[in-house]
Parts: C-alpha cells; sequence; structure tokens
C-alpha cells in the first residue's frame, strides 16, 4: 500500500487537519488566547439550557461534546477516521489485493470514529476539565451539589455528573452512591460526600430537595 494513493485523500486531509488545528492553537496561545476557549463556553452553555430528552443533545451527550475540550473531541474523531481508514485500505489490500474506494471508506471509518469517540471521550472526560483557566483540586469537590448526566448509578457501577466550581467550569466525574439501596438517575441532583480516586467518589441523595 502506497499511503499518499488517493484512495487514502480523506484520511491524509484529517491528518493534515489535525496539524492545522495545533498550529491555529499554538498561535493564539502565543497572543494569549485560546482559540477553542470561547467556543467550548459557549457550547457547554447551549447543552445545559437544552433539555434532557432532546435527540440531539442526547446524541452530543453521548459523544462527549462540551465535556471534553472541543480541539480534543476534534483531534480524536479526526484521528480515529484517519488511522481506521488508512489501516482499513491496508487491510482490504491484503485480503482483497485492492483499496476500497476512498468514498466508500471514508463513510466507513466515519461510523466507526464515532463509538471510538465515545469510549475513549468517557475514559479521558474525568481527567480534563472543560476549561484549564484556573486550576482546581479534585477534592474540592467534597460537599458540593453535582448534576447526575448519565443514569445507573450504583454500587460498583458508576454514574456521570457534572459540577461546575467556584470559578463557573464544568467538571464531570464519576460517582457511586453511598447506600447500596440507592440508584441515581438522570438529572437528579446529589450530594458529593468523599473520594474514592482521582476521579470516582461518593454520593448521596440530594439532601435539600425543596432548596436545591
Amino acid at each position: 500500500m502506497i499511503l499518499l494513493s488517493a484512495y487514502n485523500a480523506p484520511f491524509l486531509f484529517a491528518l493534515a487537519f489535525i496539524i492545522s488545528l495545533g498550529v491555529l492553537e499554538i498561535l493564539s496561545l502565543l497572543i494569549g488566547a485560546s482559540a477553542f476557549s470561547h467556543i467550548d463556553s459557549s457550547i457547554g452553555t447551549h447543552l445545559d439550557l437544552a433539555t434532557g430528552d432532546n435527540l440531539l443533545v442526547q446524541a452530543l451527550s453521548w459523544l462527549h461534546i462540551g465535556k471534553l475540550p472541543l480541539l480534543v473531541t476534534l483531534v480524536l474523531l479526526l484521528g480515529s477516521f484517519a488511522i481506521i481508514g488508512i489501516s482499513g485500505q491496508y487491510l482490504m489490500i491484503s485480503l482483497l489485493q485492492a483499496p476500497l474506494s476512498a468514498g466508500l471508506m471514508a463513510l466507513i471509518s466515519f461510523v466507526l470514529s464515532l463509538p471510538t469517540l465515545h469510549f475513549i471521550g468517557r475514559w479521558l472526560a474525568p481527567y480534563l476539565p472543560k476549561d484549564e483557566s484556573f486550576a482546581v483540586s479534585e477534592d474540592s469537590f467534597v460537599g458540593s451539589m453535582a448534576l447526575v448526566t448519565q443514569s445507573a448509578g450504583q454500587p460498583g457501577m458508576s454514574a456521570e455528573c457534572k459540577i461546575i466550581d467556584a470559578y463557573g467550569q464544568s467538571h464531570y466525574l464519576l460517582i457511586e452512591p453511598e447506600n447500596s439501596d440507592v440508584i441515581f438517575t438522570r438529572g437528579e441532583r446529589v450530594l458529593i460526600i468523599a473520594q474514592i480516586s482521582a476521579a470516582r467518589f461518593l454520593a448521596s441523595k440530594n439532601p435539600w430537595p425543596n432548596l436545591l
């Protein structure tokens, strides 16, 4: 397989775009502002205001849009697309002695890159603040209220929640209920009561449901 062949054009373009994004971000940081920070804030605000029953919002949430910095999301998506596409063409040439058309392989790669973004993003999200303007210690989250964004929180099976710190930054944590008979549901507010590990916390039901 020749890497620079026409059948790899969509994937080479994706790699070139990743490099361009990196150059743009470096240049913007040199002048004192991230090119993506305002977009991140805007996306997070719109997703917060949108209803959780909206299918588009649920799809964006599944892809961790607004939970990861936009630059990281784009790099993960484009990188997955490029790696899957180039690897797929290599596999086709090895098995069939000929590559698939660039368009067909691009479609296959795009579809496969979406769950790849979901699973890698789910692993990364708790460790990456959306806005890195201020450093916040994880133990400062204890005693704060959080909003459950994904259901099924029960002992041994973490749920995802969103917490907003004193600087207005959004953070996504994994939580488990303090009591074994409690299950957290999407949209429920909970109280963070203890830290289990770097990104996992114990939480309890909202003790002040009429106030918060």
